[in-house]
């Protein structure tokens, strides 16, 4: 551990190399906290599409009710 130590402080781009890692490793510990707002994103739009799929669905019978329900028979 001395040895590492004497490295650290005479090198620094030892010093350099472990500043970077141990951001990196700081950014992969906040991007868990991160996961949750971008979820709740999926789940809004994924709720949106169902209800938009849907309203279509039944708009898409009723007009295709009423359109067989016309009589094109000219007199």
């Amino acid at each position: 551990m001395a040895h590492l130590r004497a490295v650290l402080d005479t090198d620094p781009r030892a010093a350099a190399l472990l500043a970077y890692r141990d951001v990196v490793v700081s950014r992969i510990r906040r991007g868990a906290d991160r996961g949750d707002m971008p979820m709740g994103w999926v789940l809004v739009v994924a709720l949106t599409i169902g209800i938009v799929l849907a309203v279509g669905g039944i708009l898409m019978t009723k007009l295709q009710t009423k359109a067989n329900g016309l009589d094109l028979t000219t007199p």
